[in-house]
């Protein structure tokens, strides 16, 4: 049986609060760790500037291909969603 693919769509918004960006490394951290085989992960991330240790890892995970980055720089959560569906797979 063939699993359908999924897409997680993470959008994040706010200032740089430590409290946010651990809970952005947590959230991807446990989604890398599922072991469904077949989805993708889309930050939509509306951010403005994160911690050093938060950047580095999301450049990371992007260089890697574990996820698709895109910074926007508009804030809207229905937007921010709707970004991240029109470029899902």
């Amino acid at each position: 049986m063939t699993l359908p693919s999924i897409s997680v769509i993470i959008p994040t918004y706010g200032p740089n609060a430590p409290s946010r960006d651990k809970l952005l490394r947590d959230t991807l951290a446990n989604v890398l760790e599922q072991d469904y085989p077949s989805f993708e992960i889309l930050v939509v991330d509306q951010t403005p500037t994160h911690e050093p240790e938060t950047q580095a890892y999301l450049e990371h995970l992007t260089k890697e291909k574990k996820i698709s980055w895109y910074r926007v720089n508009w804030a809207s959560l229905p937007g921010a969603r709707n970004y991240g569906v029109r470029r899902a797979s």
